[in-house]
């Protein structure tokens, strides 16, 4: 058996005492990235202080692991890429932000750039993209009973005529 200990603080007794490996993991405030709360609140968290030492993204730690382990796939450069490619799983999900990721690529942006035009308020998912408009919608109640007899809220989620593309997906 191998003890791995990846953590910010190096804490006995599993840090220093029984953990074979370590992995010094930098923390908020040393990387860009995204997240979002339990009110389905999706946020860029921004970088303003360099991680001490060794201390790298956990994104970072991950990929370093997994292709020394032989495994494909993990070679992302930076938070945004990791960020860009959860948004494909998140479909369909409560903090579905995907067309986050489409309405900036759509607009020459990355993911991470186009989070950050919502400030420090985010943008609550999950996330319906207005292709008439380009507009972006998060979605106040998660469920809305009377979303489909509010005609102009459907039409500001472009779903005038009903849903279109990947911003629809089921509720059950």
């Amino acid at each position: 058996m191998v003890v791995v200990n990846q953590d910010i603080y190096l804490r006995d007794p599993i840090g220093a005492k029984f953990a074979d490996i370590v992995f010094p993991a930098a923390t908020w405030g040393e990387e860009n990235f995204m997240r979002a709360n339990g009110e389905r609140r999706l946020r860029l968290y921004q970088k303003f202080n360099d991680a001490p030492g060794q201390a790298k993204p956990d994104w970072w730690i991950i990929a370093q692991l997994a292709k020394r382990m032989g495994y494909d796939g993990f070679d992302w450069r930076n938070a945004n890429e990791v960020a860009e490619e959860a948004s494909r799983f998140s479909r369909g999900s409560r903090k579905d932000f995907h067309m986050i990721k489409v309405a900036a690529h759509k607009e020459g942006k990355t993911l991470h750039e186009k989070l950050r035009e919502f400030g420090t308020d985010g943008i609550q998912g999950p996330v319906m993209y207005n292709y008439d408009t380009g507009e972006l919608v998060g979605t106040k109640r998660l469920h809305d009973t009377e979303l489909t007899n509010k005609p102009e809220e459907l039409a500001a989620m472009g779903l005038k005529d009903g849903p279109r593309g990947p911003t629809c997906w089921v509720r059950s």
